[in-house]
């Protein structure tokens, strides 16, 4: 068996473990940037198995150049598009910026009290977030219904890629959220394509949640150029902590009118 036979080359930006949607930067990434073990990595990426792992650095190991500018490319795209998200912000985020601000400060000044409870973080950033509307930040005035209780009915599904840490994070924070993996049943299998994801996100109305930032904009748009629509996409900053990613997705779940994600990729975290 020859090494290249461990990968599936879908494009030169887009090489993936054969049959997975795993692609070889994320498993780099850990091994490299992170110093992780490839017996550390293959927890974060359990349907990926330690040989799979082991193929995957030591084709980088034997492809040094060409797999260290694979990589730089992959990060470099990644903080270009996230800055760029962040020098024309949406209304969504020019609201979601005014609410960290005056929640912080409002945490500030709670912790200065002899009652302070951090139990009440979520019920002051609720009551804070009610007080800013998504109408005062556009001229847009049709917004599609939240749920009976309040809460926008987001479904995410994880691409799989994408750490089990941060659904039992979610899940943990918020039980009654739908939060499935590619791969859980029901769901797509591992290995299924970039189209036929968002072909299923929009059938079933699921935001998918990514670390894809090299094919996913070009299928997004290619997707939306058939006619096709996607609840949304949110692509996870490589560096970003599983407690902050949480936060933010727990975030937008309760406060972000359903829809306002609708065919667009948005970049985790905000600024």
């Amino acid at each position: 068996m020859h090494l290249e036979d461990y990968f599936d080359f879908l494009d030169a930006n887009d090489i993936r473990i054969k049959g997975h949607r795993v692609g070889i930067e994320s498993i780099l990434y850990e091994y490299i940037h992170n110093s992780r073990t490839a017996e550390e990595i293959v927890q974060h990426f359990p349907s990926i198995s330690l040989e799979q792992v082991y193929a995957t650095i030591l084709y980088y190991l034997h492809n040094k150049e060409t797999v260290f500018a694979y990589m730089t490319a992959w990060i470099e795209q990644g903080e270009r598009l996230w800055a760029e998200q962040q020098q024309n912000p949406t209304p969504n985020m020019l609201r979601l910026r005014h609410i960290k601000a005056e929640w912080q400060e409002a945490e500030r000044r709670a912790a200065q009290q002899p009652d302070y409870d951090p139990r009440q973080r979520l019920e002051r950033l609720r009551r804070i977030a009610d007080t800013y509307r998504l109408e005062d930040f556009t001229e847009d005035t049709t917004y599609p219904a939240e749920s009976s209780d309040g809460m926008s009915s987001l479904r995410y599904l994880m691409d799989e890629h994408v750490t089990p840490q941060l659904q039992k994070a979610l899940k943990q924070r918020v039980p009654e959220m739908v939060v499935w993996r590619i791969g859980d049943p029901g769901s797509p299998p591992f290995g299924a394509l970039d189209p036929d994801i968002l072909l299923w996100c929009e059938a079933h109305a699921f935001v998918l949640v990514t670390n894809n930032r090299h094919s996913m904009p070009v299928h997004l748009r290619e997707h939306l150029a058939a006619g096709h629509h996607i609840p949304g996409i949110f692509v996870i900053k490589t560096n970003i902590c599983i407690g902050g990613v949480s936060r933010r997705v727990r975030t937008h779940t309760s406060d972000i009118p359903e829809g306002e994600y609708a065919d667009t990729i948005f970049f985790l975290p905000i600024s």
